[in-house]
């Protein structure tokens, strides 16, 4: 008999905004135990990975895991930038810190409100 199981993983995921922006978003997660689904807090296009870690935080929290969060910056021809000033597109990396089984939203999406930006979230 063979017995087929979740491995334990890393989740991470890459969040790319193209034309950052001051405008805002909300992540909205599926959770996979309830259901049910969960919104952040508002997040700026234009966010350090601070500021985005600290708004999206809780809920990776309450599926018992933390987050580390990473910020590149690319100009138009995808040449990495050393600061935002001429950033054509911010690349974020969303990234668990630890091992799990399963995994921490059954979907994710984005919803944005007064932005211009076009915002891609996507498992890695």
């Amino acid at each position: 008999m063979v017995s087929l199981g979740t491995a334990d993983i890393r989740e991470t995921y890459t969040m790319t905004i193209t034309n950052p922006d001051d405008g805002a978003y909300r992540i909205t997660w599926m959770n996979p135990t309830t259901f049910k689904r969960e919104v952040s807090e508002e997040c700026k296009a234009n966010s350090s990975a601070s500021s985005l870690r600290n708004n999206i935080r809780d809920y990776y929290l309450s599926q018992g895991v933390d987050i580390v969060v990473a910020l590149a910056y690319y100009d138009e021809a995808g040449e990495m930038l050393e600061s935002s000033t001429d950033a054509y597109q911010y690349v974020y990396t969303i990234s668990m810190d630890r091992l799990i089984t399963g995994t921490t939203a059954t979907s994710m999406t984005v919803s944005k409100f007064g932005s211009e930006s076009e915002i891609v979230l996507e498992k890695t």
